[in-house]
């Protein structure tokens, strides 16, 4: 159940990200449908909605990078090996 919590993370993170876009073009279909008769309401709700989707699904996809590299540091699992941090002499 609870392995590779990050990837799930990630996945779920970009599954909401293609919710989100697809409620946004839903809501620009039904505009252009109605002749923009609600044009109020989904500025309103339709583009919150989307957008506080976005960001949710940015900051989760966030959580779920920290948690594959926390986990990836507590197995000893190197991966990619990062950059060098030691700054040069000038």
């Amino acid at each position: 159940m609870f392995k590779n919590v990050g990837g799930t993370l990630k996945t779920f993170a970009k599954i909401l990200n293609v919710v989100a876009w697809v409620e946004l073009a839903a809501g620009v279909i039904i505009e252009l449908a109605t002749g923009f008769e609600f044009v109020g309401a989904f500025i309103g709700g339709g583009l919150v909605a989307a957008g506080g989707a976005f960001i949710m699904a940015v900051c989760l996809y966030a959580f779920g990078q920290i948690t594959d590299d926390v986990h990836r540091m507590s197995t000893g699992d190197e991966g990619e090996k990062p950059m060098d941090d030691e700054i040069p002499e000038i």
